[in-house]
């Protein structure tokens, strides 16, 4: 009996410890299920969010260009092998430009090329001067509203001599007077193609380099991160519409018991 009651005890200690196991076991897995559906849930939504940004600049873009719009979305479809431009950062930056060049009273398709010429110029100059590709879009808006300091980092130089000189080039200005904005406008543009001109074309001559190659290959990531949340926007609809409607009510239900 002593041999048997002492077998028991241990099978009774050893269930015990078993069922500690798997209830803890159970526990852990629920904790880091937790954890990864919160983890998935945030990169799904950075994921949305990407897609989001995508859809908002292709709508600016189609309201700023019109018809031409058809031309700058095929440039920033292929814009990220090409220049290292992601999409949705090429839409946003044509888009910007252009609505800048017609308050200055140019037309959408002159708008569009100018704007696309851009964007091309704006790799090139991160590429020729080792910039990031945000600093040399900066600079080229500022120039083009006035602000030339921001330029002369990239080695273009506009001033108000040289602005009256290239418009009247072009045959914009009678040489008398201040130069209207469309003028000015055109004439910036025109000095900063030429003052560029070394650097245009550096980012496809330098293409297999390290830094433009790192460049490719964030602009593509961020092409495929806005493709697959285009494909969850539809889900994340459904439960915006389904928090609106059924989780938001409940709690507002519960404040006014705490009330």
């Amino acid at each position: 009996f002593k041999k048997l009651e002492g077998a028991g005890a241990k099978s009774t200690y050893a269930l015990r410890t078993m069922d500690s196991v798997i209830s803890n076991g159970i526990s852990n897995v629920a904790k880091y299920g937790a954890v990864i559906a919160g983890t998935a849930g945030v990169f799904a939504y950075s994921l949305v969010n990407a897609a989001s940004a995508v859809e908002e600049s292709m709508s600016k873009v189609r309201v700023v260009f019109g018809d031409s719009a058809d031309a700058v979305i095929k440039f920033a479809e292929q814009s990220a092998s090409s220049i290292g431009l992601a999409k949705q950062q090429a839409l946003e930056a044509a888009g910007t430009y252009g609505n800048l060049f017609q308050a200055f009273g140019i037309g959408k398709q002159a708008s569009q090329e100018m704007s696309t010429e851009l964007g091309k110029v704006a790799a090139d100059l991160a590429s020729f001067n080792n910039a990031s590709v945000d600093d040399a879009l900066q600079a080229l808006r500022s120039g083009l509203s006035g602000e030339t300091e921001p330029l002369k980092r990239f080695g273009v130089a506009v001033n108000d001599v040289r602005l009256k000189q290239e418009a009247l080039n072009l045959g914009l200005y009678s040489g008398k007077g201040n130069l209207d904005i469309a003028a000015k406008s055109q004439a910036a543009f025109a000095l900063i193609m030429k003052d560029t001109a070394l650097a245009q074309g550096d980012f496809a001559r330098t293409s297999d380099g390290v830094a433009n190659q790192q460049r490719i290959l964030a602009a593509q990531f961020a092409d495929v991160r806005a493709e697959l949340g285009e494909a969850l926007i539809p889900v994340f609809k459904r439960l915006v519409s389904y928090i609106t409607e059924n989780v938001l009510p409940k709690v507002r239900e519960f404040a006014d018991v705490l009330k």
